[in-house]
């Protein structure tokens, strides 16, 4: 089975554009469920405890500026 992660960035309203962010952008993977649910999840949670000593949060933009997360196949 597959799994879609979708992310959007932007406005999506196109009657009042906002000049300082003129865009809307949506994007998206798709991944086999095993592996979001192992590898991907065991790789986000090891990169969560090294820079920010613990798993149960959210990564959002302003919060990873900087870091590089690379995840390499078997």
């Amino acid at each position: 089975m597959k799994v879609l992660f979708l992310d959007e960035s932007g406005d999506h309203n196109l009657s009042v554009i906002d000049p300082q962010y003129p865009m809307f952008v949506l994007g998206g993977v798709i991944m086999d469920k095993d592996y979001a649910e192992g590898r991907l999840t065991d790789a986000l949670n090891i990169f969560k405890r090294d820079m920010f000593g613990r798993t149960d949060i959210v990564l959002h933009t302003g919060k990873t500026e900087g870091f590089g997360l690379v995840i390499l196949p078997k």
